[in-house]
């Protein structure tokens, strides 16, 4: 269903009341949910729409009293479409958060726009302007946190766990407590990619989704649950995972380094095989290239995105942890990829920073 107006029909919503009445009067009416990707941007959203035009995107956009509204069209061609070429047109929003630099970023519209044209033009927008992953761990600290502002039982309608290095994908589609599928996600070596989850025995109805890479979708119920609560909250997370990824590039003729590490229980990575491992998940990143420099008896590969040019080095070197050494081009949005892709493809572990005195440069480069 196309929506009737245009951009600039938002002017009239000048508090949070009235402009959130209006989303949910688009969620009732057009029968889709609000579905938005919250990032940190280091510049507005709107300085950065408007700075880098992007081929097979057009975009309007316009600030507006308490928020930004917009219209994004992405004209695809291709001989597989019916005339040769397919477009995905909307409206869309965004909002600011009390962190700084933190944004959501939504639209009331299908899948096949969110995925393919909303998300798809932030993807490929410099890396100014990322998404954050979250592990399992935070997104039960997430869930957990909003479990704890509400009234009523938190219920989970559906998820999706995989299993980690592997294709397996287990689906729920019952009612249970949330924390059993966190449970059995930890107990088997799975992951929690997404989870959608509704409000039980409560006066106040709420049912929401939220994903690993900062995506939600607020299907029905209390928008002041999903803007001041769920939102918020994850707006704090994901700003926290950002500053761990910030200003981590190596100054040009200096030797010191700023690592990062993805910790473990001491034991959980042993034998050879594991080296493989984990260059595997490595190589399964996509739009980057993994030169292997050792795989035994210790793993050293060095990454470079071709998105931005990041590069790193990732060792692993002990049972408990990998070490990860940016090099004098590291973003944080190439950082984030990274280790989203080794708690993904090899084991699920907590990123953190290391700690100075725990290595120095030479440790990294010694001679096989």
């Amino acid at each position: 269903m196309e929506r009737t107006g245009t951009l600039y029909d938002f002017a009239e919503h000048e508090t949070e009341t009235s402009f959130r009445a209006y989303i949910e009067e688009l969620i009732e009416d057009r029968e889709e949910p609000v579905r938005a990707l919250t990032v940190i941007s280091e510049r507005t959203p709107k300085e950065l729409f408007d700075e880098y035009p992007l081929k097979e995107y057009s975009v309007s956009i316009e600030d507006q009293e308490i928020f930004t509204s917009g219209r994004l069209i992405r004209e695809i061609e291709g001989e597989s479409y019916e005339g040769g070429s397919r477009q995905f047109k909307d409206n869309f929003f965004i909002v600011s958060h009390s962190e700084e630099k933190l944004y959501t970023i939504f639209t009331v519209s299908d899948k096949d726009f969110f995925d393919k044209a909303l998300t798809r033009y932030i993807e490929t927008l410099p890396s100014e302007i990322t998404g954050s992953f979250l592990s399992s761990e935070d997104l039960r600290r997430l869930i957990q946190n909003f479990d704890n502002r509400v009234n009523g039982n938190l219920v989970v309608k559906k998820a999706v766990l995989k299993s980690t290095g592997e294709d397996t994908q287990i689906e729920y589609h019952e009612d249970k407590p949330y924390y059993e599928v966190f449970n059995e996600a930890s107990t088997n070596d799975l992951y929690v990619d997404k989870i959608e989850l509704t409000v039980h025995n409560t006066g106040t109805a709420f049912q929401f989704f939220v994903s690993r890479n900062g995506a939600t979708r607020y299907i029905r119920g209390s928008s002041d649950l999903y803007f001041n609560v769920l939102l918020n909250s994850l707006a704090s997370f994901i700003s926290d995972k950002g500053e761990l990824f910030q200003d981590r590039d190596r100054e040009y003729g200096s030797r010191d380094t700023d690592p990062i590490k993805i910790q473990y229980e001491e034991g959980s990575i042993t034998g050879v095989e594991e080296n493989k491992r984990l260059i595997k998940a490595l190589k399964g990143l996509k739009r980057t290239s993994v030169t292997v420099y050792h795989d035994n008896p210790y793993m050293h590969a060095s990454v470079l995105d071709f998105d931005d040019g990041t590069s790193v080095d990732v060792y692993l070197t002990s049972d408990s942890d990998i070490s990860i050494i940016p090099g004098f081009n590291a973003s944080k949005k190439s950082l984030s990829r990274i280790c989203d892709q080794i708690n993904k493809g090899f084991l699920e572990g907590e990123v953190k920073a290391e700690e100075e005195q725990e290595r120095d440069f030479d440790d990294y480069f010694s001679a096989a």
